[in-house]
């Protein structure tokens, strides 16, 4: 159960530290061109996130309020690392990234 709480708030908190990875590797051209902005909605995607937790957490304990918990904390557990590896093996999609050329960085 620890580890699990670990896990999640580690997908909570750990995006904060790296908005400007999230804003290349999501807004590649919009990075190059600003980063503040391309970081402003690197951020406001987070936001969205974080608005879908604070919602989703207390529908989902109304709506299972007579399940056991322990069945339901392992529910949620299992469909939480399905949805990370879902996420983590897949295929990025044929956004904006593959259409920009690819930031320079400046010879040391």
């Amino acid at each position: 159960m620890t580890l699990g709480a670990v896990a999640i708030g580690l997908t909570e908190f750990v995006p904060a530290g790296l908005l400007p990875q999230i804003a290349d590797g999501m807004l590649g051209a919009e990075y190059v061109g600003s980063h503040s902005r391309a970081e402003g909605h690197a951020g406001w995607m987070i936001t969205a996130y974080a608005l879908g937790v604070v919602v989703g957490a207390p529908l989902i304990a109304a709506l299972t309020a007579r399940m056991p918990r322990k069945r339901l904390v392992v529910g949620l557990l299992v469909l939480f690392v399905l949805g990370t590896l879902a996420s983590a093996t897949s295929v990025p999609s044929s956004s904006k990234r593959s259409t920009t050329p690819t930031r320079q960085r400046p010879n040391q």
